[in-house]
């Protein structure tokens, strides 16, 4: 009787946290199977995730800590629904006009691509007398800002949110940062951990804050792959034959990765929202295109990037959810595409040419491309 009487006051809200209580809405929304295939499919990459809550025919119940705990509290108890849920209705636009979408590109580029450690320096060889260099943060923002033409141009609203290369989107630059936290560096520490361990993570949460306040219908991340070779070389300085596509959505989470009280609130939001599903859909049109317009086939497991199978969960071909600061943190449908395989052997001859121009930028073509491919893509999410 005590315990039917605890489980009653859960499940009333009496015991869930404030933030948590946001998600009252969704009582009674979703079946035990629905919660199910969501956890197996999308959410849960290591098991013990699973000691953070409780499933049972009558509720899920999340608490703040490992049922190891023995004093652990309760964050959030959601009441299931007994029986079948109607199929969900999703209505297609008529056209873009007036349809919100907001385009992060990856990374900064320009003169922070060393520090960050993603550009490509291919040295002259007896095949190429000249040496190929770029950077991923700059073909991301050219990418984005075609793309941003060519969605502006069917009437769509569209948010970019960073404003130029070689710059992030959190309030202070880096230098500037460093300058107000020397305790983190004097003496300790190089710059390139510097930024990726402290500065990076407040960039990404800025990103996210920014395209959350924008609220749009759908989120592109946009990233340019590169593929690991020999560990004794570096992807950014050789050469690989491979050359794939492929997306990440919202999911994966790991051991460990439900400590913290933000990542169980978004791990909550993905469970009683449509989030996951709608994120697999428009990343499987952007990943279609891709294919078509770019004439790159889809990751295969012979390819062996095998952090694809130590992080990630497959959801299908091509697609796979993992926790990523930016596909935890925005809220609606995100695709985070990884493109073409910068180093790869022809890919980068590609990417390295001058042959167009993009806000009064020579870059290659093969951006224009690749810009053509995320709008048709999502030109397909979102019309008949």
């Amino acid at each position: 009787m005590k315990f039917f009487t605890f489980t009653i006051l859960i499940c009333t809200g009496l015991f869930s946290s404030g933030r948590f209580s946001e998600f009252e809405w969704a009582q009674e929304k979703w079946t035990r199977s629905q919660l199910e295939e969501k956890l197996g499919r999308y959410l849960q990459k290591d098991g013990r995730v699973g000691s953070f809550f409780t499933l049972t025919d009558e509720s899920l119940t999340l608490y703040d800590a490992p049922e190891t705990e023995r004093n652990r509290s309760v964050d959030f108890c959601l009441r299931l629904l007994k029986g079948k849920r109607g199929a969900l209705k999703r209505e297609k636009k008529k056209s873009l006009v007036g349809v919100k979408i907001a385009l992060d590109p990856g990374h900064l580029g320009g003169l922070f691509a060393r520090l960050e450690e993603r550009y490509i320096d291919i040295p002259p060889s007896l095949e190429r007398k000249e040496g190929i260099q770029f950077d991923e943060g700059t073909l991301s923002f050219l990418t984005a800002l075609y793309l941003k033409i060519l969605l502006e141009k069917e009437g769509a609203i569209v948010m970019i949110t960073r404003d130029k290369i070689g710059q992030g989107v959190y309030q202070e630059s880096f230098f500037d940062w460093l300058k107000k936290n020397p305790s983190l560096w004097s003496g300790q520490g190089s710059l390139k951990s510097l930024f990726r361990r402290f500065y990076n993570p407040l960039d990404l949460r800025a990103r996210a804050e920014k395209i959350n306040a924008f609220q749009p219908a759908l989120s592109v991340v946009l990233h340019y792959n590169s593929h690991h070779v020999e560990e004794e070389y570096s992807s950014n300085n050789c050469v690989s034959s491979k050359n794939y596509n492929l997306v990440f959505v919202p999911g994966g989470f790991c051991r460990n990765e439900l400590v913290e009280e933000d990542s169980r609130y978004e791990f909550m939001r993905l469970l009683v929202t449509e989030d996951l599903e709608e994120s697999r859909r428009l990343s499987r049109c952007i990943l279609d295109a891709f294919n078509k317009k770019l004439s790159v086939p889809v990751v295969e497991n012979s390819d062996g990037a095998s952090y694809l199978d130590k992080v990630c969960l497959a959801v299908e071909k091509g697609i796979y959810a993992r926790n990523l600061a930016l596909t935890r943190l925005i809220h609606g449908p995100v695709c985070y595409g990884e493109t073409l395989i910068q180093n790869n052997i022809d890919e980068c001859l590609n990417l390295a040419r001058k042959d167009f121009v993009i806000g009064g930028i020579e870059c290659s073509s093969r951006i224009k491309e690749v810009a053509e491919a995320y709008f048709e893509g999502i030109q397909r999410y979102l019309l008949p």
